[in-house]
């Protein structure tokens, strides 16, 4: 069974020993996948066994609605700017569900791990992060991670897939501030490039469908209430204030509005309030230091490139003002522009880099399968090495 964390593979040839020097740039770098919002399981933290009974997303009665979904929500208690935990932690990168009939990351991971086989890189490995709380602490283990293959292996290739995206900016972000001499010299020494693949840099509205009745097989499992716990929704809402429909980042506006949770429900407790404040503080914190990291890997030449839909209609917003509770029968009154069906292409890039010098590649399939391209994810590589 996979560590929780992380699953590698490795090449037949041996790894290079010691520290690289930052001018040394492979043609068969080591790779890092950083999966996306709910792309991982959750395992009981003191029995990380990949048993049923232990996993506690997803299984497949769970993805079939045949069981008692279990509880994922985190608690709605903080202990300053961090917020308590639950007992859960994350295991390895979802693949087949449903007795295979369902593709989540497999196709791309059978895909890397035979490019390995193959000398085209040194090794794949997998960063799994605790999808439901701050991105910020996922940066952190990602900047860990980092460090450690780089030194074993040499800079490292980042392929980062939609939220997984803005968690690999943030580690970016952190790497350059840490720096204690020239501020892109430990970044160029640790990366060695980024593809990043349908990130929702752009703030929208169209998460609150997931945020009120619940999306897919597994709505019963991310419900409302789940949903609302978790850091991580709202750092997809425009939170800033100098963001179009900023007012996403105050908590009276969620309430007065009947957003999310909101929606199903006349009383709100003091409780639900503090801890969305805490929420759109971290969700604040997030969108910032997002944008500060994609920009430094810009300034830095760091080689990186996008990877996006643009062949699939795609909710561009929702009009919450209609909303009142009943976010389903007004959906299809939003207009669809072009995307990858979750993420418009509008929103995929982002709007404060000039589009006309970044490498674009462009994909037909749907979000949560475009990795399955994987003459794209080839393409992007071969550009990025």
């Amino acid at each position: 069974m996979a560590t929780p964390g992380a699953s590698t593979i490795d090449s037949p040839s041996p790894s290079p020993s010691g520290f690289p020097l930052p001018s040394r740039r492979s043609h068969t770098p080591p790779v890092i996948f950083v999966h996306g919002f709910k792309g991982s399981y959750l395992l009981e933290k003191n029995r990380c066994s990949f048993l049923n009974s232990q996993v506690q997303w997803l299984t497949t009665l769970q993805g079939l609605n045949l069981t008692p979904p279990p509880r994922i929500n985190l608690p709605l208690t903080w202990n300053g700017l961090v917020q308590d935990r639950d007992g859960l932690v994350p295991g390895p990168v979802l693949t087949w569900l449903l007795f295979g009939f369902y593709n989540v990351y497999s196709t791309f991971v059978s895909h890397m791990e035979a490019r390995v086989k193959k000398g085209l890189n040194s090794k794949f490995c997998c960063y799994t992060w605790e999808w439901r709380r701050d991105p910020i602490v996922a940066a952190q283990g990602l900047v860990a991670k980092i460090k450690q293959e780089a030194e074993e292996s040499g800079p490292v290739q980042i392929i980062c897939h939609s939220m997984g995206g803005m968690v690999t900016s943030l580690a970016i972000n952190m790497i350059v501030n840490e720096s204690s001499g020239f501020k892109f010299d430990e970044l160029k020494r640790l990366i060695h490039s980024v593809a990043f693949v349908a990130v929702p840099f752009g703030a929208g509205t169209a998460f609150l469908e997931d945020m009120t009745p619940g999306t897919l097989i597994h709505a019963p499992v991310c419900d409302a209430k789940a949903m609302f716990s978790f850091a991580t929704p709202l750092c997809m809402f425009p939170v800033l204030k100098d963001e179009e429909d900023g007012w996403w980042g105050e908590v009276d506006n969620w309430v007065d509005n009947k957003c999310g949770l909101f929606s199903a429900q006349d009383t709100v407790t003091l409780e639900q309030k503090e801890h969305l404040s805490k929420v759109l503080e971290c969700a604040k914190r997030v969108r910032r230091n997002v944008k500060s990291g994609v920009t430094a890997a810009v300034e830095a030449c760091l080689p990186i490139a996008f990877m996006v839909g643009d062949k699939m209609p795609t909710h561009d917003g929702i009009d919450y003002h209609k909303c009142n509770g009943s976010i389903p029968a007004h959906w299809q009154e939003v207009p669809e522009v072009p995307g990858d069906g979750r993420v418009a292409l509008c929103k995929a890039l982002p709007a404060y880099l000039d589009h006309n010098k970044l490498s674009i590649f462009y994909s037909d399939r749907l979000h949560h399968h475009i990795l399955d391209d994987v003459s794209t994810v080839d393409a992007i590589l071969a550009k990025l090495s």
